[in-house]
């Protein structure tokens, strides 16, 4: 059958896969790795790990080892390849998915998140260690290997970012925590001990919260035992959205002029963290776009907003306007990509490209409309 998430490396690709059947026609073997108790019952939601061996020459595939692990993969943002020890890192969540509490384990009734060492022998992935149950009661929302570091991102009410030392990763060590409001769901490092973190913002309501507008956090984790945010930018209320939530590739960073780029669409109209109504969605895009800023020692500067919108058709006006749900994959109707091409920043929509000075990005220096008679005005990915 298919495959959950894809990880791969130049020497190997890894297929996770939820090992869940539904309806077994037959009894399975004592060793099957699947769990056949059925989709509110799958207490372990185990994921069978297979890595697939391939030849860089000719390109010949070949099945190299299996393994299990306990929980769910948020993405391919979850691995990490240590081919010196021959073994891999995964980060999981277990428990609780599908808003059910397990009935034989009590300490299942709540979510974990686990970050979890297999080592390849004799055409097995075996667990040789785990740093098991941090974060309680959240799930993964964000993760990045760095060096020897990983940085995970869980959420139930604030966000917890945590450190782990991967220096041999048969020994994984959690180093830090550090909690503020709101999430990030993609991280990406800027500078050496800098984190930027594209999330949400969130509206604190006793034991849970209400996501806000898109948030960009600046991290430092130069000290991962005392790791600070140093800076962070809310745009728009509940129901606002930033492709980079849901596609890494939206990111844009120039180290040379130590630019980050985010493309986000702004709502009003929802409600902000001071009313205590938090569950209200926007519905007037006041901006859509991409939003730059340059980074600093310890701040992020906006220094400019790049819009397409004046080439949206009317049509979809409409569609602008509404709120996107924070786990949904939304595709802007304005700018969704920026690139760095021939020393200047280019901005990408459905219906045209813009070209900026990167010495001053609010001069548009060329562009090119694509014409349609028939607009599409959908976001879905």
């Amino acid at each position: 059958g298919g495959g959950d998430q894809i990880y791969m490396t130049t020497t190997g690709l890894y297929v996770a896969k939820q090992g869940i059947r539904w309806q077994p026609f037959e009894a399975p073997p004592a060793d099957d790795p699947y769990n056949y108790k059925g989709r509110y019952h799958n207490l372990h939601e185990t994921q069978i790990i297979t890595k697939i061996a391939f030849d860089s020459a000719t390109g010949q595939l070949a099945v190299h080892a299996v393994g299990n692990v306990q929980g769910r993969i948020k993405d391919q943002w979850a691995f990490k390849e240590y081919a010196g020890a021959n073994a891999i890192s995964i980060a999981t969540t277990t428990s609780s998915k599908w808003g059910v509490e397990a009935e034989e384990d009590p300490l299942q009734n709540f979510q974990h998140n686990h970050l979890w060492i297999l080592v390849e022998e004799e055409q097995k992935l075996v667990l040789k260690a785990s740093v098991n149950n941090f974060g309680p009661k959240e799930d993964i929302r964000a993760i990045r290997y760095l060096g020897t570091r990983a940085y995970i991102v869980t959420y139930h009410k604030t966000d917890p970012l945590f450190a782990f030392e991967l220096a041999n990763p048969l020994e994984p060590t959690l180093l830090g925590e550090l909690k503020i409001p709101g999430f990030s769901m993609y991280l990406h490092p800027v500078a050496d001990g800098r984190l930027v973190g594209v999330g949400f913002d969130a509206d604190e309501q006793g034991d849970f919260s209400w996501y806000q507008g898109i948030q960009v956090s600046l991290f430092d984790t130069s000290d991962p035992s005392n790791m600070a945010r140093i800076d962070n930018h809310v745009h728009g209320t509940r129901g606002s959205h930033s492709e980079v939530t849901g596609d890494h590739k939206a990111f844009y960073h120039n180290a040379e002029y130590q630019y980050i780029g985010v493309p986000v669409v702004e709502l009003s109209g929802g409600a902000s963290n001071q009313t205590g109504g938090g569950s209200q969605m926007g519905n007037t895009a006041t901006f859509s776009g991409a939003v730059l800023y340059q980074l600093g020692v310890s701040e992020l500067t906006e220094v400019a907003r790049l819009t397409h919108r004046e080439w949206i058709p009317q049509a979809c006006e409409r569609q602008l306007n509404s709120p996107a749900w924070w786990q949904n994959a939304v595709r802007s109707l304005d700018i969704n990509r920026l690139f760095t091409v021939d020393a200047r920043l280019l901005t990408v929509s459905r219906f045209g490209i813009k070209a900026h000075d990167l010495a001053d990005p609010t001069q548009t220096l060329a562009s090119t409309v694509f014409t349609t008679s028939n607009p599409d005005c959908s976001t879905s990915k």
